[in-house]
């Protein structure tokens, strides 16, 4: 109605501004229609009316009289008007797998995609070219042409959103790109785009208009959407592998299975959380035999799922035989320092080398590997000390250790990533001068620096785990039965306040900026305190007295040794190695190559160069192919490596990295990363429609989003939101109907009103 009455749609009058083609201004206008309506004024004075009838009769002629005028003006409507025939909308369809998903009224998406694209008015060809393409994989055919949409391939094997959008962002066949029309699931088989990649989308200035295809909500797929577990493990430890299931909200438990190869590892039934649309899971079992294991990852349950091939996930394990050393130095004989070993002993992760002062200058070692090691007592070089993962100080005075030493404790924290744990006693923390030592910056307390400090006293107290601390998993003693959180922090609640009081404790001094408090005391007093410092972490703990624990306790109840484990194993975990290899996939269900990060540094933990690498790409058959690494320009020291995956199976990266100066004859350090290459199994995971993907891309480049349902919208918002390049037009106004009609009304309406007063 609006267009009928005024030529011309209500958005063309919101872009477009008002002219006059007579030459004559508005100012004008404004000055002609005064003159008028003072001639009218003047001609009513001399008719016998009442002042009523005379302001009807002068308010209908002034609005005759106007309307005239301003046709007289000749208005225009000054708009950018597209070429037409010289502007090109570029259309990106996706035809992968997922689109083979039924759920767009019991029709495949790209189906109802196909049969909405059949309506021609979607098209305006008067003022559009308009081009189709596939989404493809992420090589160079990431957008393929095409003669029609009707000729879309049906399950193609990938889809390169990004790469595909890139692709099109340019003039197609020297017309210029009006605008991208997105039309799919939003599911992209290449890795997320970073934030380079939205900034060019931003610039480019062309519109990407999207339109969702399928469900973006689960309904009737259970699906293994992530499995997380270490890198390797020793043989007969427990490894801990974190999984993520993707349900609908109400979904009925299922059963997880963890096999390698005939070998069933684990089987438990795993309840889904009623209200949410993800469990996460901590799945517990033990390594069997050293070497490579590939895992199988499973879930079944009562009901079939539409989608099976999604409910499987395979991860690579390296099981060995390489132990975590920790090297405990105690300045005195006492219970803790028996108990802490016998606690850790039958751990196979853990190999605990202890240094027991027993008198003046002599020193008891446990578990060293030669009669070499630390005869001398605490380490006296840095190298000595680095080839430690953790070490633990108890009741040792600083003054045990010369300046050397004590920089180089500091320096094993800060410089070579591993952790340091400081506990409570007669000649520990404060007590022990270790406020005033060249560890102290590296501490998450400041201690007492009085030389008379007596901070250790034979006082029971309860240990209790602050908020933060209930947030650690190592810090939980209840049975690892289960992996959601909030049941985790009240059994680990309930079983920390079941525990027997400690022997003693010690005031551990006030935390630092930046420090975090996990356990305190039942008077409120910190007794457990983290901070990371450099590459590693410190923490001190305010007693030496758990070992009551294990003596309150009955002999069934394992909640002292479940505690040292864990902390040791803890403070083990976190340290760098020498040799790290960083891969961003466990496993690749599509691309062309595997991006490793590579750190090297030598037994002193100082940056290695590119020249003292040698690394290998060992393939699925066994093929070794040496590769060059290249220098990451945004961090000095790290390494990039690039792994051509051109095969299905398990790759591995060797990384050897010599130190200089090391004899020709020396073994060089060697570290290697695994993972799957899975080809082209990226569309069976996450088959819901990605909105939120899609509702970015349109935001950012300044299109709009549409659900396919409402694709009929989408001409009017190609005529609005685009790109093209346009002309200068005006578009004459002076033949408005509505400006016929005003003053037909007019004219009418007095006509009517002097025929009423028998005054025509």
């Amino acid at each position: 109605m609006f267009e009928r009455l005024f030529n011309h749609p209500l958005h063309v009058w919101r872009q477009a501004t008002l002219v006059f083609e007579s030459g004559w201004s508005l100012p004008a206008l404004c000055v002609a229609v005064a003159l008028a309506l003072a001639v009218v004024a003047f001609t009513l004075t001399r008719l016998q009316l009442s002042l009523r009838r005379r302001v009807l009769v002068g308010v209908l002629q002034g609005i005759a009289l106007t309307g005239l005028l301003f046709m007289l003006w000749r208005p225009a409507l000054q708009v950018e008007q597209l070429r037409n025939g010289e502007n090109t909308v570029a259309w990106l369809l996706d035809g992968s797998r997922s689109m083979d998903t039924l759920d767009v009224d019991g029709q495949p998406r790209r189906e109802a995609m196909l049969d909405a694209l059949d309506d021609p008015s979607l098209f305006d060809t008067a003022r559009f070219e308009h081009r189709f393409h596939a989404i493809g994989r992420i090589e160079g055919d990431s957008a393929d042409p095409l003669d029609e949409p009707a000729v879309l391939p049906a399950d193609r094997e990938g889809s390169a959103l990004p790469s595909g959008i890139d692709s099109l962002l340019t003039d197609v066949d020297g017309r210029g790109l009006a605008a991208v029309v997105l039309a799919g699931d939003g599911a992209s088989t290449e890795p997320a785009p970073d934030a380079a990649w939205w900034n060019a989308l931003a610039g480019a200035g062309v519109p990407v208009h999207t339109i969702g295809v399928g469900r973006s909500e689960r309904v009737d797929d259970i699906e293994l959407a992530d499995v997380t577990l270490p890198e390797r493990t020793p043989v007969g430890g427990t490894v801990a592998a974190r999984v993520t299931i993707a349900h609908p909200p109400g979904a009925p438990a299922v059963r997880l299975r963890i096999e390698r190869g005939a070998t069933l590892l684990h089987v438990e039934d795993i309840a889904l959380d009623p209200d949410a649309e993800r469990t996460r899971h901590v799945a517990r079992f033990v390594s069997d035999e050293p070497g490579l294991a590939d895992l199988r990852f499973s879930l079944s349950g009562d009901e079939p799922d539409r989608h099976p091939a999604n409910d499987v996930q395979h991860r690579l394990l390296q099981v060995d035989e390489q132990r975590r050393r920790v090297l405990y130095v105690e300045g005195e004989p006492r219970w803790e320092f028996k108990f802490l070993r016998r606690a850790v002993h039958a751990d196979p992760q853990l190999e605990v080398v202890s240094l027991l002062r027993t008198s003046a200058n002599k020193f008891y070692r446990q578990g060293v590997r030669d009669a070499d090691e630390l005869a001398d007592g605490f380490p006296r070089d840095r190298e000595e000390l680095f080839a430690y993962d953790a070490v633990v100080i108890g009741s040792l005075s600083a003054a045990e250790l010369d300046l050397d030493q004590q920089a180089a404790l500091r320096d094993f924290v800060s410089v070579r990533g591993g952790s340091l744990l400081m506990l409570a006693g007669r000649s520990g923390l404060a007590d022990g001068g270790w406020a005033r030592s060249a560890v102290a910056p590296a501490l998450p307390v400041t201690l007492d620096t009085g030389l008379d400090a007596e901070t250790f006293r034979r006082e029971r107290t309860a240990l209790f785990p602050t908020r933060q601390g209930l947030r650690r998993e190592w810090l939980s003693l209840a049975e690892p039965d289960t992996g959601e959180p909030e049941r985790t922090n009240d059994a680990s609640r309930s079983a920390w306040s079941g525990l027997p009081e400690v022997a003693d404790r010690q005031s551990v001094g006030r935390p630092k900026p930046g420090a975090v408090v996990l356990l305190e005391m039942d008077d409120g007093e910190p007794a457990w305190v983290t901070q990371r410092y450099g590459l590693g972490s410190s923490h001190v703990f305010g007693t030496s007295g758990t070992w009551r624990w294990q003596m309150s306790l009955p002999v069934e109840d394992r909640r002292h040794e479940r505690f040292w484990s864990n902390v040791l194993a803890m403070l083990v975990a976190e340290r760098p190695d020498r040799l790290r290899i960083d891969v961003p996939m466990a496993v690749m269900r599509d691309g062309s190559a595997q991006t490793a990060v590579v750190t090297a540094r030598d037994e002193r933990f100082e940056m290695l160069g590119a020249d003292a690498l040698s690394v290998i790409a060992i393939a699925p058959d066994g093929e070794r192919t040496p590769i060059r690494p290249s220098v990451d320009a945004d961090a000095p020291g790290r390494f990039l490596v690039s792994v051509p995956a051109d095969a299905d199976g398990p790759w591995a990266l060797e990384v050897s990295a010599a130190s200089p100066g090391e004899s020709p004859a020396s073994v060089p350090t060697t570290a290697t990363a695994r993972w799957l290459v899975e080809a082209d199994t990226a569309e069976d995971f996450d088959r819901l429609q990605h909105r939120d993907l899609l509702e970015r891309i349109a935001d950012v480049s300044g299109g709009s989003y549409l659900p396919l349902e409402r694709i009929d919208e989408l001409p009017a918002l190609l005529a609005r939101d685009n790109a093209a390049d346009t002309r200068q037009a005006r578009l004459p106004l002076w033949n408005m109907p509505a400006l016929f009609l005003l003053i037909l009304l007019a004219k009418g309406g007095e006509w009517i009103a002097r025929l009423r007063w028998r005054r025509l």
